[in-house]
Order: C-alpha cells, then sequence, then structure tokens
C-alpha cells in the first residue's frame, strides 16, 4: 500500500525497510543516519597527479578508459572507474 501511495516500486520500500532496520526496527531518524554514513562511506578519494600522468600515458598509446580502469584495478593499489576517465579527458581537453 505504501509503495502505490508513494508511487513506487514495492521493491523499493522492501529494500529501504531492510536495509535501515535497527535492534528496534524501522525509525526514520535512524534510516537517515544510515543513509549519511553509507554517503560518507562512499566519499571520492581523488588521485593524486602521479596516478594521472601514467592514466594519460595510457591514454596515448590509445588505451580506452575501460581497459585503463580493468588494468588499474587488477594491478595498482586503487582503482578509477572508466567513468571518471572520461570526465578527467573532458575537463583537460
Amino acid at each position: 500500500m505504501i509503495a502505490k501511495f508513494i508511487e513506487v516500486h514495492p521493491s523499493t520500500i522492501s529494500r529501504e525497510l531492510r536495509r535501515n532496520r535497527g535492534d528496534r526496527g524501522y525509525r526514520h531518524k535512524q534510516a537517515h543516519q544510515f543513509a549519511m554514513e553509507r554517503r560518507q562511506d562512499k566519499s571520492k578519494v581523488s588521485i593524486d597527479s602521479g596516478a594521472w600522468s601514467f592514466i594519460e600515458s595510457l591514454i596515448r598509446e590509445e588505451w580506452s578508459p575501460e581497459q585503463i580502469s580493468g588494468w588499474v584495478a587488477e594491478n595498482m593499489s586503487y582503482s578509477v572507474s572508466h567513468e571518471h576517465i572520461y570526465q578527467y579527458i573532458l575537463s583537460n581537453k
């Protein structure tokens, strides 16, 4: 009934309740706090200039951002998404 009322899929409500349930059940203030903590955990880790220089060298060798992202994730101590690489290329065009 809640999903129909707010016009979302029922799985959205189910996921919200499951992710944000505490010892005393679902409480909206607690759910908000959980959401803020999840957001903080996803804060962007900045990639240093040395790493970008390395990524730029791979771009010059005609590697695609997808190839770079995959290789870096497997072989380096950091990771970078292909979308982040595309945004970097566009911003430094």
